[in-house]
């Protein structure tokens, strides 16, 4: 893809994602061992700010569908192909999130096998990006892809709380 393709808005949010993705997990290693200083105002105003990196990621996932979906289907001019190239990326995600884990199971001593299992931003993203495909692909204009994905939206909203507890 050439620059003049690319939408500059999307790089910067990745790039501000990422650095949020650091800001979080250095200061909470840098910190780990010293709970005076995780008491702190500063703590607590990287720790808000660190917090934004996972939805920017996930928000960043579901843009980068609707474009490349949308570009994919120019190019191929098929829906159905632009659906499976998105099915397909979830799905590496989604693999690679239990890689990440199998290698920090592998490289961590004494690691008790559930951690494989844990849920992360990874594990969530790849069926998230294969889920917002599929409705992408189902959903013929605008005005009902709006509405599907509000629908589901409000739907994992509001069985947040139930699954949570």
């Amino acid at each position: 893809m050439t620059s003049t393709h690319r939408r500059a808005y999307v790089d910067w949010a990745r790039g501000i994602a990422v650095l949020l993705m650091i800001e979080a997990h250095t200061a909470d290693a840098w910190t780990s061992l010293s709970p005076a200083v995780r008491r702190t105002i500063a703590f607590r105003d990287a720790t808000v700010l660190g917090g934004f990196a996972a939805p920017l990621f996930l928000w960043l996932a579901g843009l980068a569908v609707v474009l490349a979906a949308t570009r994919a289907a120019e190019r191929a001019g098929s829906r159905r192909a632009a659906v499976e190239m998105i099915c397909r990326r979830g799905l590496e995600i989604f693999i690679l999130a239990f890689l990440f884990r199998a290698q920090g199971f592998i490289i961590t001593p004494g690691s008790h096998p559930v951690t494989l299992f844990r849920v992360d931003i990874l594990n969530i993203m790849g069926p998230a990006i294969a889920i917002a495909g599929i409705v992408w692909g189902l959903a013929r204009g605008p005005v009902a892809r709006v509405f599907w994905y509000a629908c589901i939206a409000a739907a994992i909203a509001m069985a947040t709380p139930i699954v949570r507890a």
